[in-house]
């Protein structure tokens, strides 16, 4: 069990429909899994189609569920940054509610693959920024894929914005972190124990320190914290026997990164650095959310 503390979750869910509406939907599964795995808040960007699948999810997760960027705002600002792409690589946004697009023209594969990620990155980077969120990506092959878009554009504008985003992305560092995890025997994995779990004060401690490693001045001495913080909970009478010690690794920025001011103002990044947590933790969560809703 890994402690976080707001994540953003906009991975992909199913869902059976009948007649007479939704019979079941994979959605409260990785809900479910997500406070298996410690999470107090998880946040999701707002759709038209969300308010329909939440009400059918049980109310205990649903309470723990928050909707953001209902009005779109984030959503606009992320468009507008990566407009000059669009308009070199003739690419055409679908809805204006939604993040995905369409192309004009066939390009090379490696060309089309990185922009796929590139723009599946850069909403939930700047939702992170936003709201203050962890969220998922692989800043390893994101530093690859503006390289590979870099290589194939004409346009100064285009070569600009991906110079920007190539120095947030280079301000990343991959980390480390020890922490606490569920044994795999242990006697509980009911929601009801994840929500007195979440209610508990050195819980709620760690949690907030791993908030705090999303500001670079505040890194070292949250990692400190969050390692005495951690042995306390395991020896914790209430818990005694449910938890392991536990490294986890996760990218964050552990220093101020000194970019231009054309990059800050860009992005809007003011202190906060959103930590990303590797996408095999995505993967995971959807891979047992899957198991479950069959």
């Amino acid at each position: 069990m890994v402690t976080y503390n707001r994540i953003l979750w906009n991975a992909p869910f199913f869902i059976n429909e009948t007649k007479s509406g939704i019979s079941k939907s994979n959605l409260a599964a990785q809900l479910e899994y997500l406070i298996s795995v410690g999470v107090i808040e998880i946040v999701m960007p707002h759709s038209i189609v969300l308010p329909k699948y939440l009400d059918n999810v049980d109310i205990l997760l649903r309470n723990r569920v928050v909707v953001v960027d209902q009005r779109y705002d984030v959503l606009r600002k992320a468009k507008a940054v990566l407009s000059p792409i669009c308009e070199e690589f003739k690419l055409k946004f679908v809805f204006p509610e939604v993040f995905s697009y369409s192309m004009d023209q066939e390009y090379p594969q490696e060309l089309v693959s990185a922009i796929n990620h590139l723009i599946g990155f850069l909403y939930p980077f700047m939702l992170g920024i936003e709201y203050n969120l962890q969220i998922v990506g692989d800043v390893v092959e994101l530093k690859k894929d503006v390289s590979i878009i870099r290589r194939f554009s004409k346009n100064s504008n285009v070569k600009a914005i991906l110079s920007i985003l190539q120095g947030f992305l280079s301000s990343y560092e991959v980390q480390s972190i020890e922490t606490f995890e569920i044994r795999s025997n242990a006697p509980t994995r009911s929601i009801e124990f994840f929500d007195e779990l979440v209610r508990d004060t050195t819980y709620r401690s760690i949690s907030s320190e791993f908030h705090s490693i999303g500001y670079p001045s505040r890194y070292v001495e949250s990692i400190t914290r969050i390692r005495k913080l951690c042995t306390k909970m395991v020896e914790k009478q209430a818990f005694k026997g449910i938890f392991n010690f536990a490294t986890k690794v996760i990218s964050a920025v552990t220093k101020i990164p000194m970019p231009s001011a054309d990059i800050s103002d860009a992005l809007k990044v003011k202190e906060y650095f959103p930590p990303i947590l590797n996408r095999e933790f995505s993967f995971e969560v959807q891979e047992q959310a899957m198991n479950d809703f069959r």
